[in-house]
């Protein structure tokens, strides 16, 4: 049961963070039209999305590597797994993580405490050993040296966020490192509120270092360039990074509109939640239900749903209703016009709540009645025991 626990929790923290570092319209999500069934009596305790060919999958508390038909790539022999980024795959054995590539090697053994759930992006990984984050590359040389920073963020667009020191009066100075780790934005007590660079913008807080006079109620958000010049004005209570030319923002805190990289407000404000813009259309919310907009503000799914997720593949996983049980809600998906094209039969909680529901490489993971698989656009079983047919 702790070893459930456990993979759980570095699953949830992948999800969040990937959900940080998704990407807009990229080769990621061409479609790839899976119609050959796979092995269907393989009995899965969980499964992930594919990623590179392969998906983490885990059985009989032991997880490893299959292809997208269930062929076992690498065995089931490890406490935990993640889906492959760069060409490698974090995996987790005796309470240590490392690396493996495609063909189960241990390029970089099982040694770390931890790493960034994000794995490798362009070449390098977080890993975090006795206490202190470093930076690594794919033949596991530091490319950051452990403790020379007390806090590393994820590598987003090949930049990460760097910090000197843990401090309550906000006294710690804060900075930016590329890939290989040269401080781009230098180390400074003026970066304090400063977010990543998305588009050539990023958001930064009028919140001060060791400023006990305002109040965070009080911290505005604008955008600046990078020369760190503010260009977008500092008035927003909520300010989102860009995403195919536009960003949430709101004003007063409560409505969310879309502007664009020279400030003009393009979409009114009018939503209570807001997701960034993906291949042209948003997720968005009016407080009850979930719709989808595209770049000129038209709601081309009406608000119907509990819940959406980003398109992915051009399918969206949906739940009808979030007011019932928490056991009791489904999903299912739906495509771009807002059509169901698989029924809500599959289980929200354990697909949705840690995002394991997108279509990825033409297959999504789904839960049925406590038995993993994946299926196809079509909805039709590909791999696992998902199917009362099967029985």
């Amino acid at each position: 049961m702790k070893k459930k626990v456990l993979v759980l929790g570095i699953v949830f923290i992948l999800v969040m963070s990937l959900i940080c570092l998704t990407g807009c319209g990229n080769e990621e999500d061409k479609k790839v039209n899976v119609t050959k069934v796979g092995d269907l009596n393989l009995e899965l305790d969980t499964a992930m999305n594919f990623s590179e060919g392969l998906a983490p999958v885990c059985k009989d508390d032991k997880w490893g590597y299959i292809d997208n038909q269930g062929n076992t790539v690498i065995e089931y022999k490890y406490d935990a797994a993640m889906p492959f980024s760069d060409g490698l795959g974090m995996v987790l054995k005796d309470d240590k993580a490392g690396f493996v590539d495609k063909e189960g090697n241990e390029v970089i053994k099982c040694q770390y405490d931890n790493t960034g759930p994000e794995g490798f992006q362009n070449g390098v990984a977080r890993v975090y050993q006795d206490d202190e984050w470093g930076v690594i590359d794919k033949e596991g040389n530091e490319v950051v040296p452990f403790g020379k920073y007390y806090r590393i963020e994820a590598f987003k667009n090949g930049i990460a966020e760097v910090e000197s020191e843990t401090a309550r009066d906000f006294t710690s100075k804060t900075g930016y490192i590329d890939t290989q780790g040269n401080e781009i934005v230098e180390m400074s007590l003026d970066n304090l509120g400063l977010g990543y660079f998305s588009e050539g913008l990023a958001t930064k807080s009028t919140a001060k270092y060791n400023d006990t006079s305002s109040r965070i109620s009080d911290t505005k958000y604008g955008y600046v360039d990078e020369n760190l010049d503010v260009v977008i004005e500092q008035k927003y209570k909520k300010a989102s990074d860009f995403s195919e030319g536009l960003a949430a923002v709101s004003e007063d805190g409560k409505n969310i509109g879309f502007i664009d990289t020279k400030g003009n407000l393009v979409i009114d404000y009018q939503f209570k939640n807001a997701m960034p813009f993906k291949n042209g259309y948003a997720i968005v919310s009016n407080g009850e239900k979930c719709g989808v907009i595209d770049t000129k503000g038209n709601l081309v799914v009406d608000y119907q749903y509990g819940y959406i997720s980003s398109f992915s593949e051009g399918l969206a996983a949906f739940v009808p209703d979030l007011t019932v049980d928490e056991d009791e809600q489904k999903c299912g998906y739906i495509n771009e016009k807002g059509e169901v094209v698989i029924n809500p039969i599959y289980d929200a909680k354990g697909t949705i709540a840690y995002g394991f529901s997108d279509f990825k490489e033409g297959l999504a993971a789904v839960c049925k009645d406590d038995k993993w698989g994946f299926i196809n656009y079509e909805g039709k079983p590909i791999i696992g025991k998902i199917s009362e047919e099967q029985q």
